[in-house]
């Protein structure tokens, strides 16, 4: 795959490289120790929507796994897909976990 290579340079002075893959989408931008993605997150949840949004209702004393790789096939849920994810990627992303306390 054709890739050109873009140098820039941020405001701390750092040089980094960012990646242009020939699909249109940059693959990264690499910053001190921090990986910053640039391009397409979500690549399977309703696409054709201008924004995905869901709503959740929990009701006190539960907990709700939900999901931040998108890649859930439970989608706003956790299915637990990350752990695949962060071993092919080095990545370390996980879900978030929101509680309602018991009145």
């Amino acid at each position: 795959m054709l890739a050109a290579i873009f140098l820039v340079l941020f405001a701390s002075l750092t040089v980094s490289a960012a990646w242009f893959v020939g699909s249109g989408k940059w693959a990264a931008v690499r910053r001190s120790s921090r990986t910053v993605l640039h391009g397409k997150i979500n690549t399977a949840v309703e696409l054709s929507s201008p924004k995905v949004v869901n709503n959740l209702e929990i009701k006190a004393g539960e907990k709700c796994v939900v999901c931040r790789c998108w890649k859930s096939g439970k989608f706003p849920l956790c299915d637990g897909t990350h752990v695949k994810h962060n071993e092919e990627n080095g990545d370390n992303v996980g879900p978030a976990i929101v509680a309602v306390k018991k009145e």
